[in-house]
């Protein structure tokens, strides 16, 4: 792969996949969506720009970068737009490749993970061309809308977030024993320790990081405790940073998601 994460005819088809995202710039600007044009342009501009070349080179991290910042303020803006359902339900449907395409790739099944990617793609600028076609209130009400949101169905919110802490811990618990091969459950069992570099397939370690991980997913179970809960997020966002800047034992990109994934879950659920 010379240094890539694919073979060239396999990023050559992302890098044309990411054309995608100019059309829904393009149509974005046609509707007069002009701050939401930024999003998919943003996102085109650094995806062709790392799937050039696929490396783990600085452009890597900024198209995730770009690509996270992007899906948060539209996630955002959509609230009350037009069609705002379907756009939710189609994003959704978008997102659903991302860890198939990860599945796939950790097979070394590279076409597979390749059509996923691809995919996410294709299905995630339908979703913009979806919510660039209807009326989307403009930016200026943002953080009204977002107050207003959150104010009116805070009990609605509080709900929802247990809910998600609860299956968050179910599946670390789940990862846990997939782990220690209590149970048999394919991608489970590997993904925790593919984040860890030069893994030398130690038996000890890998159990050992597994009763860590089992302990935090009963934390998370404990959902009406908020300091337990949160205290679980960023003892394990802490944790992961020390293990990402100190010793450098861990893949960047992987590591920063579970980061700041972990601070923003454990911020939330600080106050419920």
């Amino acid at each position: 792969m010379d240094g890539c994460i694919l073979y060239p005819e396999q990023y050559s088809f992302i890098w044309k996949a990411s054309f995608f995202s100019l059309f829904s710039c393009i149509y974005a600007f046609y509707n007069n969506h002009y701050d939401l044009a930024l999003v998919p342009g943003g996102v085109f501009l650094t995806s062709i720009n790392y799937w050039y070349k696929p490396d783990y080179s600085w452009r890597r991290y900024v198209d995730m970068g770009v690509v996270y910042t992007s899906l948060i303020y539209q996630f955002l803006r959509a609230y009350n737009a037009e069609y705002s359902k379907m756009y939710y339900f189609t994003l959704s449907l978008a997102m659903c490749f991302y860890p198939l395409g990860v599945y796939y790739y950790n097979k070394k099944q590279y076409w597979h993970s390749t059509y996923a990617h691809s995919m996410l793609h294709l299905i995630a600028n339908i979703s913009n061309v979806i919510l660039y076609s209807g009326h989307i209130e403009p930016v200026t009400n943002i953080y009204l809308l977002t107050g207003d949101f959150i104010q009116n169905n805070m009990s609605n919110i509080v709900h929802v977030v247990q809910l998600l802490i609860k299956v968050n811990g179910v599946y670390d618990i789940l990862c846990a024993l997939s782990i220690l091969r209590v149970v048999n459950i394919p991608y489970l069992d590997r993904l925790h320790l593919s984040m860890i570099k030069n893994n030398s397939e130690n038996p000890l370690f890998e159990r050992f990081l597994a009763y860590w991980i089992f302990t935090y997913g009963i934390m998370r179970l404990s959902v009406n405790n908020s300091f337990i809960v949160s205290g679980s997020y960023f003892l394990e966002a802490l944790f992961f940073a020390n293990e990402l800047f100190k010793h450098r034992s861990v893949y960047v990109d992987k590591a920063l998601f579970v980061i700041f994934t972990s601070l923003l879950i454990g911020y939330i659920s600080s106050f419920y």
